[in-house]
């Protein structure tokens, strides 16, 4: 698929894939009302491998990012082995208010993720200034680099972030 700024690539379902792939936002378990879609609210796993990935749009503020995992519903990004690439303007990973929801981003066995844009990495965000999402971050053997700023459990109890392998970096 290829997204336009304005109509994000949305997956609920599972998505495995290859190859290159270029879109201006993504979201990956979704709320219908997401970016004015219209796509059917559902979670959604997305499985990298061997492949790239660049989400160009996306503005300030965690909602406007071009990667969102677990926007009101479950989600699951793996970015996973050696030449996989993903890269994006601004990531939250779980985004919401239903500590019942989750929202996982793992990277591992050599991937590289980029975060531009001097965009941030935001686990566990809300919708409004309500409980949050909780989302966890899994970095196993990968690299990432993010433009902005890591920020934990901005919102949401029981955010993580873990890295046993691989290595990590911001800008600021």
């Amino acid at each position: 698929p290829r997204g336009e700024e304005n109509q994000p690539a949305v997956w609920n379902g599972l998505a495995t894939g290859t190859g290159a792939l270029t879109v201006g936002k993504i979201y990956i378990g979704h709320n219908s009302s997401a970016g004015g879609s219209g796509a059917p609210a559902g979670a959604g796993t997305v499985t990298l491998t061997a492949g790239t990935v660049t989400a160009s749009s996306g503005g300030n503020g965690t909602i406007n990012y071009a990667t969102i995992v677990g926007d009101q519903n479950p989600g699951t990004l793996t970015v996973d082995g050696a030449g996989t690439t993903y890269t994006t303007n601004g990531m939250t990973v779980g985004y919401g208010d239903d500590l019942a929801q989750s929202a996982t981003f793992n990277l591992t066995n050599g991937a590289k993720v980029t975060v531009n844009g001097g965009r941030n990495l935001a686990i566990g965000e809300t919708a409004g200034g309500g409980v949050g999402i909780p989302g966890q971050v899994d970095i196993q053997g990968g690299t990432l680099k993010i433009g902005g700023i890591l920020q934990v459990g901005l919102a949401a109890p029981y955010s993580s972030y873990t890295q046993t392998g691989g290595a990590a970096s911001s800008d600021n």
